[in-house]
């Protein structure tokens, strides 16, 4: 008896250590790719299971309403709790992941205060802002570890970007 209970304790703890596993690992396949800086990871937002589109560490991307499409309003306080998703350093064209469907490019960081052409600031540190479907892509402060999905759904303008978000 001690030995069946053992073995089912063995078989118990090795499958809650790979469905542990699976659910931190942002995307299957993903690391190989140096400049997959967009990744989708299949959640549950509220009750329903989808795709949705994170950052390499695996925190939760959103679009704003306010933008229009192509051009970052939010600047200032408002990107102290909106951090936008910038390029990393040493990546020259930014990708997605495996089930990154729509088109990845770049803007110039705005910097308030300073507007530019289109509307979009120049900043010193020529630091530029990733945009799926022409929709700047963006973290939100108090998501604190992956898989937090506390910015959705904000003031009834800031949305959990998904790979279908339409231009």
């Amino acid at each position: 008896m001690t030995y069946y209970l053992r073995l089912g304790i063995l078989a118990l703890g090795s499958a809650v250590s790979v469905a542990a596993c699976s659910s931190i690992l942002p995307g299957s396949g993903d690391t190989t790719n140096a400049n997959a800086v967009v990744l989708a990871k299949k959640v549950t937002v509220k009750g329903v299971s989808t795709t949705i589109l994170t950052d390499k560490n695996g925190r939760t991307l959103y679009w704003y309403t306010g933008d229009v499409v192509g051009r970052v309003t939010c600047t200032g306080s408002c990107q102290a709790l909106w951090p936008p998703l910038t390029v990393p350093s040493g990546v020259k064209a930014p990708t997605g992941g495996s089930g990154v469907t729509g088109k990845i490019t770049t803007i110039p960081l705005p910097v308030a205060g300073n507007q530019g052409d289109q509307g979009n600031q120049t900043n010193q540190a020529n630091q530029t802002i990733v945009v799926y479907n022409h929709w700047p892509l963006y973290r939100f402060a108090q998501d604190t570890a992956p898989g937090k999905m506390g910015g959705d759904g904000r003031s009834g303008r800031w949305f959990i970007a998904t790979p279908d978000l339409a231009p």
